[in-house]
């Protein structure tokens, strides 16, 4: 299948969900709990007077890279653990607010060391909610504005700490996203929810010394200029019974090469150090499986690996997330 097919194909499966409790829903019949999936988000705000958090913890070990020819090539273990705090407040019937801070644990090799990550924050607002039982064809649909702020440590690395220190990437990030989701009644009480994440992030420049979270090496000095980033998330939910559910995700993420300006300085074995990289591509899944307490509360429980990518990381994570919705 050439990259045309394929990026078709994530554009337009019909797939993905997040957290039930937004959905308006009928009482003819035993409606579902849903939590999942674990990566896309809801495609309805959280109404005013409310606040849904969902801490995650990820475990995440990238092992490999993947080349310019598609082909796997295995690297030392870099290990992160990693904690979000996603937090939603209610502002009105058709707005809210979202923050999310992270917190990481790296280690490889024989180094290790905590690093805070980047803090998220943003609103979104509701252009449309699907009701279900469904008047119209059309799903929910959100459009949510993200920023990134660069509270993370992303330069002046210590040589002899592999990048261990490292959490942030510098950049004031702007992420623009589009959401969509709907509630299905497959039959009597079993229901499929889809939803599709549309996300786009542009950065702004960023000022490096030394070894830094582009590259870099002893005396670099300079912008990095990272490229701009495009993703797709399709996932799907289907409940066995009111408690137990199945989810999974389908991601394609398009990078733009990162561009550098400066003095590139030098590698630990002389050579001049590399402060850039080529445009990437990187396709994912998530399966997982989740358990639903009530309409509020629910854990879900999975893995996130790639399976195929050009110029980007190859990684495996074990993701687990607790859901509540007041």
């Amino acid at each position: 299948m050439n990259l045309h097919k394929k990026i078709s194909l994530f554009l337009f499966l019909p797939f993905v969900a997040f957290t039930a409790h937004n959905e308006t829903i009928s009482e003819e019949v035993a409606l579902p709990w849903f939590t999942g999936p674990l990566i896309a988000t809801s495609a309805t705000v959280i109404p005013a007077g409310h606040f849904n958090i969902e801490p995650y913890f990820f475990a995440t070990n990238d092992f490999g890279s993947y080349s310019n020819s598609w082909k796997g090539v295995n690297t030392t273990d870099f290990v992160t653990l990693s904690y979000q705090l996603p937090i939603w407040v209610g502002l009105t019937s058709w707005a809210d607010l979202f923050i999310q801070p992270t917190e990481n644990w790296n280690k490889t090799k024989d180094q290790s060391r905590w690093a805070m990550g980047d803090f998220i924050a943003g609103l979104e607002f509701q252009l449309y909610q699907s009701v279900y039982k469904h008047k119209s064809w059309l799903p929910s649909i959100k459009i949510a504005i993200m920023e990134t702020f660069p509270t993370g440590k992303y330069k002046n690395s210590s040589p002899n700490k592999s990048l261990t220190d490292l959490g942030g990437k510098g950049s004031y990030a702007t992420e623009i996203r589009f959401l969509f989701g709907r509630l299905e009644n497959i039959y009597e009480n079993h229901f499929f929810r889809w939803r599709v994440n549309l996300n786009y992030t542009f950065s702004t420049n960023v000022d490096v010394k030394g070894i830094h979270a582009y590259g870099g090496g002893i005396g670099t000095k300079g912008t990095a200029n990272p490229g701009q980033n495009f993703e797709v998330d399709l996932g799907l939910e289907y409940n066995l019974t009111r408690n137990w559910a199945l989810a999974l995700d389908l991601i394609g993420t398009w990078q733009d090469k990162t561009r550098f300006k400066g003095f590139p300085g030098v590698s630990s074995n002389g050579q001049i150090a590399s402060n850039t990289a080529q445009s990437s591509i990187q396709y994912s899944i998530a399966p997982a499986i989740e358990y639903n307490f009530s309409a509020n509360l629910g854990i879900i429980g999975g893995v996130w690996l790639t399976v195929a990518g050009k110029n980007s990381p190859q990684f495996y994570s074990g993701v687990i997330a607790l859901n509540y919705f007041k």
